[in-house]
């Protein structure tokens, strides 16, 4: 597999093979096609509703809509900074104020103070996704740009974010496949959160890589 760009790579199997499961659950199941459709109505949304260019939290666990979070946010131009769910109130407070995030996509339920940033509930988002439109991603992360932020987890000072860009995610997607020989198809077990560094392997190389 010849894999140039993340997100141009995933989307290429809702468009060839829309009815690909691209993720499983014990209780519900996700099509390739439904991950671009969903992806897609986002990205047109934070389009047109953002005015800052900050990165984009995401907050919850390890649902369906956190997915198709990461790669709206990626398809508007925008970073995404996950967020799990059970963080503690003041570490979320202080990423808050070191990220200046543009805005919050609140997957779980969101019961913080938002220092004047918005938020999009989860019924919000379901809405916003259910959405058939006709988009263009013109902005996308590409290059030295952004691709996520993901916090330390240190105990002292400030939390520091690392900063991922979408050739540095490419990089390490590209030796992965190659190292542990991915193909097309196999199954990736998730098991660390999203905002968890180790959670990329059971994303990108799955994804771009028509897996579950």
């Amino acid at each position: 597999m010849n894999i140039h760009k993340i997100v141009e790579s995933i989307d290429f199997f809702g468009k060839s093979e829309p009815n690909r499961v691209a993720y499983q659950s014990n209780s519900s199941q996700y099509t390739y096609g439904e991950l671009k459709s969903k992806s897609d109505a986002l990205a047109s949304y934070l389009e047109k509703n953002l005015k800052k260019n900050g990165p984009i939290v995401v907050f919850g666990n390890l649902e369906f809509e956190m997915i198709v979070s990461f790669l709206g946010a990626s398809k508007s131009g925008h970073a995404y900074l996950p967020i799990e769910e059970h963080t503690p109130r003041e570490r979320i407070e202080a990423i808050l104020r070191v990220a200046k995030p543009s805005a919050i996509i609140s997957v779980a339920d969101w019961t913080l103070g938002t220092q004047n940033i918005p938020v999009i509930a989860k019924n919000e988002l379901l809405g916003i996704t259910k959405e058939e439109v006709l988009y263009e991603a013109k902005h996308l992360v590409q290059g030295d740009e952004n691709f996520y932020i993901i916090f330390t987890s240190g105990t002292t000072g400030e939390p520091k974010g690392v900063q991922i860009s979408h050739d540095n995610l490419l990089s390490f997607v590209r030796w992965t496949m190659q190292e542990f020989k991915i193909d097309q198809g196999l199954r990736f077990l998730a098991q660390a959160p999203f905002s968890f560094d180790l959670s990329v392997f059971s994303i990108y190389p799955a994804l771009v890589s028509g897996g579950v």
